[in-house]
């Protein structure tokens, strides 16, 4: 059931809509609804009755987008669905929201759901959705609710003597309390309060290694608690070592984030095929500092090339792929800094613009489906404008127009001539739209560049098929 079908059933009546959603939610929570919960609605051809017990045929994919289509709507009934279900029913429902990363109604469910705690209903459920809503919270980023959230379920843990599951989630009120920090400590760093952020840091670093050591008093009775004592201790130098990195203290970073990978590496033994990734993904990222910190440090081009390799792996990885790009980016700029020729050049940078290529497109895919609807809103709104609303640098943007007009015209096969192309672009500080295949050719004599003329006429060719294609769509950016 496509949510754009429940809107057209509908009618586009806001008041069948609305009763709609409420039933929906109410079968997810239940399992089941009445014939009753089914008048008035738009989904009767998607329900089966036996009796009065009533389902609906509702995949987790359509209730995923159902949820996010009509969120609006939803936030509205909420609270009134909520009213009619019984302590069980919203936890099942929340556990959805969790495992469906459902994060939209995060704050309305925290203001509606448990406010206090209520006598003569069972503290262990009380504690579990407490935990379920502290869940919700903190991946929606609402670190100081989620903290009040994690410690509330930990009291009624200890209170019912659940002591294991209370103390894994008191470590997860420390997380939250860390991460609250590391927004305050950004906001002091804005305002050139160095001092106090440094403070803030450390504290954030206290409450980490405070997680830790609770994960790790519970770890024999929860399994994933031990991969979470590895995360936290990584985070606790991790975020002193991203601290002195950001301020320039490069001999000091590079301590803590060695530190970060040896201490993962050694803990790591041992732990299920299932949360191994996740691990030593970790620790190829406190690695990848390490290793960019001894690059400055030493001022050397190899190190700064392995490092990019490695924020390359992990940005394709999907591990904090804004900030391993713009990494990756730092690492290779710096490693064709040091470079002396040509042939080191054309190495290292079309990896940077490789990587620049892939995570630009997925940013594209995301907001606009295709490249076609790209182009589209580029012809009515300035290039300025689109960049920062899909969060990428404006001349990488500009590099990745030109790869995908090219791609689209001489196919995949040619991918590395054309990311020579842009390499040479950009070597010679270049507009990538403004420059011709004539204007090449002038700047790389006029830099008495060595290229071997015939595969400098190919990439002046490659690049002509771009501006062909721009003027074809009426573009000028």
């Amino acid at each position: 059931m496509k949510s754009e079908v429940i809107a057209e059933k509908c009618g586009w009546n806001l008041t069948k809509l609305t009763k709609t959603l409420s039933t929906i939610l109410i079968y997810k929570a239940r399992g089941v609804v009445s014939r009753r919960d089914l008048e008035d609605t738009c989904i009767l051809e998607y329900s089966r009755c036996i009796d009065d017990n009533c389902s609906i045929d509702i995949s987790d994919e359509d209730f995923q987008n159902i949820l996010k289509d009509y969120v609006n709507i939803i936030r509205e009934i909420f609270p009134e669905v909520l009213s009619r279900l019984s302590l069980p029913e919203i936890s099942r429902l929340l556990q959805m929201f969790i495992d469906l990363n459902i994060l939209e109604l995060s704050d309305i469910i925290n203001e509606h759901v448990l406010k206090e705690d209520i006598e003569n209903e069972s503290k262990s459920l009380q504690a579990q959705i407490n935990e379920q809503i502290g869940t919700l919270l903190y991946a929606y980023g609402n670190y100081s609710q989620a903290a009040e959230r994690f410690r509330r379920a930990s009291k009624l843990y200890r209170d019912v003597g659940i002591l294991d599951r209370a103390i894994f989630v008191e470590a997860f009120s420390k997380i939250a309390e860390a991460e609250e920090l590391k927004n305050v400590a950004e906001k002091l760093h804005d305002e050139e309060k160095h001092d106090e952020e440094e403070n803030v840091i450390k504290k954030a670093s206290k409450l980490y290694a405070e997680s830790s050591a609770l994960f790790r008093k519970c770890s024999t009775s929860i399994p994933e608690a031990y991969v979470n004592y590895i995360l936290s201790m990584a985070d606790a130098l991790e975020v002193l070592g991203n601290y002195y990195f950001t301020h320039g203290m490069i001999e000091e970073a590079e301590k803590y984030y060695t530190l970060c990978s040896d201490e993962v590496r050694r803990s790591k033994i041992g732990i299920p095929e299932e949360h191994r990734r996740i691990v030593e993904l970790k620790e190829r990222s406190c690695r990848a500092m390490s290793k960019i910190c001894r690059a400055m440090i030493e001022n050397n081009a190899t190190l700064y090339e392995e490092a990019g390799d490695d924020f390359r792996e992990l940005a394709r990885s999907g591990y904090a792929p804004d900030i391993m790009v713009e990494l990756a980016s730092i690492a290779y700029k710096s490693a064709v800094e040091l470079s002396e020729n040509i042939e080191d050049i054309l190495r290292i940078y079309p990896k940077y613009v490789e990587l620049a290529v892939e995570f630009i497109d997925s940013r594209v895919r995301t907001r606009y489906t295709t490249f076609k609807d790209f182009l589209r809103d580029l012809k009515i709104r300035p290039i300025k404008s689109i960049s920062n609303e899909l969060r990428v640098d404006e001349y990488a943007l500009k590099m990745y127009i030109v790869y995908k007009l090219i791609e689209e015209d001489v196919g995949r096969e040619k991918s590395s001539q054309i990311l020579d192309l842009l390499t040479l672009i950009a070597g010679l500080g270049l507009d990538p739209i403004a420059v011709t295949g004539t204007d090449l050719k002038l700047e790389v004599e006029r830099y008495n560049v060595e290229f071997n003329r015939d595969y400098l006429e190919n990439l002046c060719t490659l690049l002509d098929i771009a501006h062909r294609k721009l003027r074809d769509l009426g573009l000028t950016i």
